[in-house]
């Protein structure tokens, strides 16, 4: 856990701006009201500006997925989301891989909450119609 020097530096202040930006994008309607009340929001953002680990930034980014509501992240989160994986991440661009993952996942409107659209879209073949369409 040691911190992290030299030209890495301007890369985890960029992870920091990120992540800080995530939770500025939040709304209050996809947001776990008993994990993300004020004071919590307030004590993570001040955890995230002083964070100088890699390990520091993961556990940031665990405690702001643990702030959104399950429903509000992609059906594909599941994969990123095992905390075990996530506390092995040791460079800084499997931190950043993960904070984008997390970033791409959360559905941050109320409107593509209720209408993602299927992991795996049916396609009907070529040439073949529906039954329905015989008329």
């Amino acid at each position: 856990m040691k911190p992290l020097l030299g030209r890495m530096l301007p890369i985890l202040r960029r992870l920091k701006i990120n992540l800080l930006d995530m939770d500025a994008a939040l709304s209050e309607q996809i947001l776990e009201p008993s994990k993300a009340c004020l004071s919590k929001r307030r004590a993570w953002r001040a955890f995230v500006k002083s964070a100088k680990s890699i390990f520091e930034m993961v556990e940031a980014t665990i405690i702001l997925e643990q702030m959104i509501k399950t429903d509000c992240l992609r059906k594909l989160w599941w994969y990123w989301s095992s905390y075990s994986a996530a506390v092995k991440v040791s460079t800084i661009s499997a931190l950043a891989l993960r904070i984008y993952a997390l970033d791409a996942a959360i559905m941050y409107r109320k409107s593509s909450i209720t209408s993602e659209p299927a992991d795996t879209p049916k396609l009907s073949k070529p040439g073949k119609k529906k039954k329905d369409e015989d008329g």
